[in-house]
């Protein structure tokens, strides 16, 4: 099964296979559920996301990805792996915790009328302690021992010149001060990553 699952991150990475996945919940569903299971470890889960954090940067994806019941498996899948982490877990915990955050701001910051109102505040919780705990230098070293390279970052640039334009909106349109602060911390998140990717560059 977790073969299966390398398999579909492979190909997540292809933009054109990003629909064709994102149209497949039960691939998606099952992923989610293969995070979460006890005979896995904490890298098992993060194959998982990465399928997330690919397919997602395709804008046409985000309805089919942005459902409750998609985004309520990733938080789950952050809180098991917390939960049960073991020893020597607690940076690839965190780093969970952080492409989590990058799968979620990548819908946040174009699209936020399509994320569930009630899971603000866990999606700002998730955000506000991966931030506050996971330093860009640790993420870069797990990101190299991992071997978790991000082939290209142009994503998360073009989503940071967006996020201007939503926190104007943020401002002028009638928005819970939570909504404000997801937007935000969705901007931190990919600033995190960036600021890890970045220091590899410079240590290469």
């Amino acid at each position: 099964m977790r073969v299966a699952l390398i398999a579909v991150s492979n190909l997540s990475e292809v933009p054109e296979c990003h629909m064709p996945i994102a149209l497949r919940t039960d691939v998606l569903t099952q992923a989610i559920h293969m995070s979460r299971y006890p005979i896995y470890t904490c890298s098992t889960s993060t194959v998982a996301v990465s399928i997330f954090i690919c397919i997602a940067q395709s804008y046409d994806t985000h309805q089919h990805i942005a459902t409750p019941s998609i985004l309520e498996g990733l938080l789950a899948c952050c809180t098991y792996r917390e939960t049960h982490a073991c020893d020597g877990e607690e940076i690839a915990v965190l780093a969970l915790k952080c492409y989590t955050g990058v799968v979620l701001a990548q819908l946040i910051i174009p699209s936020l009328h399509l994320i569930p109102t009630d899971l603000h505040a866990s999606i700002e919780k998730l955000m506000s302690e991966t931030l506050s705990a996971l330093s860009p230098s640790s993420l870069k070293e797990h990101d190299e021992n991992e071997k978790m390279f991000w082939y290209t970052l142009l994503p998360y640039v073009k989503l940071l010149y967006l996020w201007p334009g939503n926190r104007q909106r943020a401002r002028d349109c009638e928005m819970t001060p939570t909504a404000r602060s997801i937007v935000a911390l969705s901007a931190d998140m990919i600033l995190l990553c960036l600021h890890g990717a970045l220091l590899r560059e410079v240590h290469q």
